[in-house]
């Protein structure tokens, strides 16, 4: 029997949320800074219980602690550009 190829419908609920959300993030920088808090709250609640998981909550926490800086870090650009148009492409654009 052949394999069956894979294709971009077959990607899980997990990939596909995330992936909404990291587009979404730097372009409504509320929804990344609302990301940010939520996994940093979730970071904390893995590092005081570190057996969550069969005792993978330490290496958890350090992933969603990762996942939250990114966040945090598409909201601030997210800001930045909100806040001073002109250093994006879009107003060197503008500028011509």
């Amino acid at each position: 029997m052949p394999r069956r190829r894979r294709t971009a419908n077959d990607r899980s609920l997990f990939s596909e949320v995330f992936g909404s959300l990291f587009r979404l993030s730097h372009r409504v920088p509320l929804v990344g800074l609302l990301v940010a808090v939520l996994l940093g709250a979730a970071w904390w609640w893995l590092r005081a219980r570190p057996d969550v998981m069969y005792g993978g909550g330490r290496i958890l926490g350090i992933v969603v602690a990762v996942a939250a800086a990114l966040f945090l870090f598409l909201a601030l650009v997210g800001f930045a550009r909100n806040v001073f148009p002109e250093a994006s492409e879009d107003g060197e654009r503008r500028r011509r």
